[in-house]
């Protein structure tokens, strides 16, 4: 599989195949990607893609926001991958690669370094169809200070809350999380904590 950034201009393409050494045969077929707007808010947007078929989502950002996206309700075939997520700049540079999502559990992390439109690029692994709903939520945030606990509404699917609190070297903290309440019931929260740097500690 080969895929093209956006094609600067209209005209007729041309692709070479150069078998090395060897004779042969194969298949090959050019595929439309799916070209969507996506909101920040959250909302679902269902995609369904053929075998072979990527998706581009565009989306206005904020310089200084984070944001996260996560694919629900995820489903492949013939077999069950995920979907290789890339953001891009506005000037069409990476600005993040996360890997593979596939559902509920994984998502992608990043904040915006300049206002503008982003592109999320979706690639599914090999040969598969997939359907899923696409979301993107800007994140809570809010500062900790010792003592005074802060109440999160994480109101929709996807949407994480970034905290930050500042220390002196050596000072000992505890966090404690509490009163959680999830939709479905009893989910799991994950806590982890990164230092300045962006290293989870």
């Amino acid at each position: 599989t080969l895929d093209l950034e956006p094609l600067p201009a209209a005209g007729t393409y041309t692709v070479v195949l150069r078998p090395t050494l060897a004779s042969g045969s194969a298949t090959i077929r050019v595929v439309r990607d799916v070209l969507e707007n996506i909101l920040t808010d959250g909302t679902p947007l269902p995609m369904s893609l053929a075998v072979g078929q990527n998706a581009m989502l565009s989306f206005n950002a904020v310089a200084g926001e984070s944001y996260n996206f996560v694919l629900t309700n995820y489903a492949s075939s013939p077999v069950f991958a995920g979907s290789a997520v890339t953001f891009l700049n506005p000037d069409g540079t990476t600005l993040k690669y996360c890997g593979g999502l596939a559902g509920e559990g994984s998502a992608c992390l990043f904040k915006a370094p300049n206002t503008g439109t982003y592109l999320i690029r979706l690639n599914e692994t090999g040969m598969n169809a997939a359907s899923y709903e696409a979301r993107l939520n800007i994140d809570f945030r809010a500062t900790l200070v010792p003592g005074s606990p802060i109440e999160m509404q994480l109101d929709r699917i996807g949407r994480h809350a970034l905290l930050e609190f500042s220390v002196a070297t050596g000072q000992v903290i505890t966090i404690n999380l509490a009163n959680i309440v999830t939709t479905p019931s009893n989910q799991a929260v994950l806590m982890t904590v990164y230092d300045s740097n962006g290293s989870q500690i």
